[in-house]
């Protein structure tokens, strides 16, 4: 049986995170299915009190990150995510945010627009484009998802809002502030995890749904099967035994739960009614 291994009692820094002033913040801009967002004050206990490097390979919205190093908690980072446009986006916005402003404050939320930014090609669009397309797509389309056809073409329709936020410029400048110097790649997990270090804490949150063929013509990139489930498994004893400190997060199951035995694992719920607590429920793996 795996111990866990107490490196450090936890240390309540929601409270640092709150004081800062709203206009300073940086929060997640993108909406991301599986967001962390609301449950940061759930895993403020959680996070390990002393690490040193910190790694992100399934980046998403990226709250954890933002949280942390608002409270300037991140010395070396190394976040990534296979997909190769939501990478472009955090670049950009990391080395020219002045301008990935300048370019979403031209777009509008109309229909007729909003399809002909889809039907662009990303790879042929000037770097500033291109991650503004990312970013308007996902303000402004159903529910946020990322979704591609078998052509590789995004393919999701235009969602039915009020008066979408496209463009929050003080909070883009925030966040860039908090990305620079830190390394962004388009790499998937386990390239990733192969340059984690001891004393390093790694923060994954898999795909939580079988991802491959939606329909005939769909198909969802971020490949993840339950060959990938075992294999993130055997990293995460790899993490482990290297001396790195691992928090993962996933939908509980039995499964889980027995794979994972021996390490510490809390049940997390946000307070409120019960289908809500149900939907945003899960469990986080420990091995300190």
């Amino acid at each position: 049986m795996v111990m866990a291994r107490q490196f450090s009692s936890p240390t309540h820094t929601l409270e640092h995170f709150q004081a800062i002033p709203s206009q300073l913040r940086a929060e997640p801009f993108l909406k991301w299915a599986g967001s962390k967002k609301r449950l940061l004050p759930a895993y403020d206990a959680l996070f390990p009190q002393h690490f040193d490097g910190y790694l992100e390979p399934f980046l998403g919205g990226g709250a954890p990150f933002l949280y942390l190093a608002s409270i300037g908690r991140l010395r070396r980072s190394i976040l990534s995510d296979i997909n190769s446009e939501l990478i472009h986006l955090y670049r950009v916005l990391r080395d020219d945010v002045e301008r990935l402003i300048a370019e979403l404050e031209t777009y509008p939320y109309e229909a007729e627009f909003y399809y002909a930014v889809r039907a662009k090609e990303p790879q042929e669009l000037p770097d500033v484009e291109r991650a503004a397309r990312m970013m308007y797509l996902n303000r402004t389309c159903f529910n946020g998802l990322y979704r591609v056809n078998r052509s590789g073409h995004f393919n999701v329709p235009i969602g039915r809002y009020d008066n979408p936020v496209i463009c929050n410029a003080q909070n883009l400048r925030n966040v860039s502030r908090l990305l620079q110097g830190v390394e962004l790649q388009r790499w998937g997990f386990e390239t990733t995890l192969e340059v984690a270090r001891p004393g390093d804490f790694v923060f994954l949150d898999p795909p939580s749904q079988p991802i491959g063929p939606v329909s005939d013509d769909e198909f969802e990139e971020e490949a993840f099967d339950p060959a990938d489930d075992q294999r993130l498994f055997e990293l995460f004893r790899d993490l482990d035994e290297r001396g790195c400190l691992v928090m993962l997060a996933q939908k509980v199951s039995p499964a889980v739960r027995q794979r994972y035995a021996g390490y510490d694992m809390r049940d997390v719920r946000l307070p409120g009614p019960r289908k809500e607590r149900s939907r945003t429920g899960e469990l986080v793996i420990r091995n300190y």
